[in-house]
């Protein structure tokens, strides 16, 4: 799984690249160097995945768990029926794919 750190953490102009012909992943700077270690340590932030899809160009009936019947639009990322908005109420895809 990815993981995503703050890049204000990192220091500005900071290059990865390696050193000693070790092949230890290191951060350097002008001023110091951050190894792999420190990165692995940083905080990462609470981030997802952007998901894309589109909307079916028929209507759907589906029955929720409470036995009510809606009305709505396939969404092509989960396939769960949903109302038609720029982004799926299931999953939250951003509605801008052409459709197929």
């Amino acid at each position: 799984m990815s993981r995503y750190i703050d890049a204000e953490l990192i220091p500005y102009g900071a290059v990865i690249g390696k050193v000693n012909g070790e092949g230890e992943n290191i951060i350097s700077t002008t001023n110091n160097v951050v190894t792999k270690e420190a990165i692995d340590k940083m905080p990462t932030a609470n981030v997802a995945e952007v998901r894309h899809g589109h909307w079916s160009k028929e209507m759907y009936e589906c029955v929720d768990a409470f036995g009510d019947r809606h009305i709505g639009y396939l969404c092509s990322s989960c396939k769960q029926v949903a109302n038609k908005m720029n982004y799926c109420g299931n999953c939250g895809a951003i509605m801008d794919e052409k459709e197929e």
